[in-house]
């Protein structure tokens, strides 16, 4: 059995009212512990890296020079098209008479 399922087992023990022992409760004690460590370790590397992410990003801004940034939206473009309408008002019009929808009569 895995270390989480140990601890797992050991949980549903104790919420069950059943006696766990102290070697039992030790263990569990133990191997959380050390999942705990490594998850801190892996979030201090996370934020670490994310750190000299934003860090080099900066310092790259900074080298660019005024006149080669662009903006992303340039101001004198035009106006947003108005949004289409809430339906079609076309919708029930037939333009080639082809497609006709009809009932299926059951067979008798």
């Amino acid at each position: 059995m895995t270390a989480v399922g140990r601890a797992k087992a050991i949980t549903i023990k104790y919420w069950a009212g059943v006696e766990v022992s102290k070697e039992d409760r030790r263990d569990a004690y133990s191997d959380l512990y050390m999942y705990a460590i490594g998850l801190f370790i892996l979030l201090l590397v996370y934020a670490v890296y994310n750190g000299f992410e934003l860090y080099v990003t900066y310092k790259y801004y900074e080298t660019l020079p005024p006149e080669s940034f662009v903006a992303v939206k340039p101001p004198d473009s035009r106006p947003p098209r108005p949004p289409p309408p809430p339906f079609n008002r076309n919708f029930k019009a037939d333009p080639s008479g082809k497609y006709k929808y009809t009932i299926a009569q059951p067979k008798s």
